[in-house]
């Protein structure tokens, strides 16, 4: 019903929009940062050129220092329908009067919460809850601004689940925060350009770190559009505004990747944007497609070298490291020149248009429906905008962005729907003016005698 409601308004909207340039559309959701196999080939790569090792030591200090903070596990003893959760400290002593809070994910999409608080011991345990594959149930558990929480997980007809969580001391406090490599990637389209970061974070300390405040924040190049983060199952989010966003949650002694994208106008052959960093920073690397004649600068960095990327597209990377006794880094300046005309993207856009074309006229001879395809497609993406219109209400309804970033995104989102509306009434109209044509070569039919 939200879907049905969303589209109508979207629609409503779109039609009255007024004509003008069609937006770049969304970013590409980030599925992840990199998988083992793309980290394995980038480490291979740079190996050549001047790939620190990144931070053994400090890596080694945080792997296996902390025990495992929540752990979830079918149990035969537990009678099935049943979910019994143990809340201990960091000393592992029960907590009494912990706050638990039991998620419920259903297949229709549909959510719930179950709010319950610890026993004496340290225990609560739920019954009679449904079983299968219909819900997956979370347990969650917050304390001083941090949530820890266990995998998602479903209750199987013939035993119930046993959950433990562990409770560490907060502290408002980063000076434990290292960002172990920090990266960004260029990607040009046509006349912007969409930039991915990455921030691998560890925290080396012993207490959990909350971020409760608008300090930890990274205000984005002027101008940035179509803001994405990754979404994952830790307790960190990546809230955003007009300046870009603000890290809320919390990270517990341990590891932790934090993956955002947005756009920026590409102006002419060169380019210059800059941002802060706001982690104390080991290693950073900077990454940038590469085309004949192009140089990548970072302010700082070593001169870019070129290298070969995945299934040989080609890359410039540059990338340094920083010890204690080195200053901060703590901005990011980048510059990239001798891009090809207005935007590379252009001329792949308008070979892609041109085999688009080909592939047309070769449907045409062969009897395809080049009209149909075109139309199909149109009607893919506009399910994708009242898509990303939907998950928009959710997350200002869950105060995870604010009223002028959504404000801004859905003018966004209604601008190309309307784009797209206005493509199928030229189709529309194109194709009644053919079939007027085809009515006056024609000519008037004789009347019956």
């Amino acid at each position: 019903m939200k879907r049905l409601v969303v589209a109508c308004s979207l629609v409503a909207s779109a039609a009255f929009a007024q004509p003008g340039d069609v937006p770049a559309g969304p970013a590409e959701v980030i599925v992840g940062a990199q998988d083992a196999a793309e980290r394995a080939r980038q480490d291979r790569n740079l190996e050549q050129g001047s790939q620190p090792q990144v931070a053994p030591e400090v890596l080694r200090r945080a792997a296996g220092r902390t025990p495992p903070l929540a752990q979830a596990s079918a149990d035969r003893s537990i009678d099935a329908g049943a979910i019994r959760v143990r809340v201990v400290d960091a000393d592992d002593q029960p907590v009494a009067g912990a706050s638990v809070r039991v998620g419920v994910m259903k297949a229709d999409g549909s959510r719930e919460s179950i709010v319950r608080q610890t026993d004496e011991g340290g225990l609560l345990e739920l019954r009679d809850l449904p079983t299968g594959s219909s819900q997956a149930y979370r347990v969650n558990v917050v304390h001083d601004g941090a949530t820890y929480s266990s995998t998602p997980f479903r209750l199987e007809p013939d035993r119930g689940h046993r959950v433990q969580i562990r409770m560490l001391p907060t502290t408002r406090s980063r000076r434990s925060l290292l960002q172990t490599l920090g990266q960004t990637m260029l990607e040009y389209r046509n006349e912007r350009v969409h930039i991915t970061e990455q921030a691998q974070l560890v925290n080396l300390g012993e207490e959990t770190i909350v971020f409760d405040d608008d300090e930890l924040r990274i205000d984005l190049p002027e101008g940035f559009t179509a803001f994405q983060s990754q979404p994952g199952m830790s307790d960190q989010r990546l809230v955003p505004d007009e300046r870009g966003f603000v890290i809320r949650g919390s990270l517990p002694p341990g590891r932790a990747t934090l993956v955002w994208a947005y756009d920026i106008p590409l102006r002419g052959e060169e380019l210059h944007f800059s941002h802060p960093i706001p982690f104390r920073t080991y290693a950073y690397r900077v990454m940038s497609d590469a085309m004949e004649g192009m140089e990548l600068d970072v302010d700082g960095f070593p001169a870019a070298q070129p290298h070969e990327g995945h299934q040989g597209h080609p890359l410039l990377i540059t990338q340094v490291e920083r010890s204690p006794e080195d200053p901060p880094l703590d901005r990011l300046r980048v510059t990239v020149r001798g891009i090809p005309g207005p935007g590379p993207m252009r001329w792949l856009a308008l070979g892609a248009a041109l085999v688009l074309l080909a592939f047309g006229l070769l449907m045409a001879t062969r009897g395809g429906d080049r009209a149909g395809a075109l139309a199909r497609a149109r009607e893919a993406r506009k399910a994708e905008l009242i898509d990303e219109a939907v998950e928009l209400e959710e997350l200002f309804a869950a105060r995870e962005i604010g009223p002028q970033y959504r404000e801004r995104r859905m003018r966004e989102v209604v601008d190309e729907l309307a784009s797209l509306l206005r493509l199928d009434e030229a189709t529309d109209a194109s194709r009644a003016a053919r079939g007027q044509g085809k009515k006056k070569k024609q000519g008037p039919r004789a009347e019956p005698s």
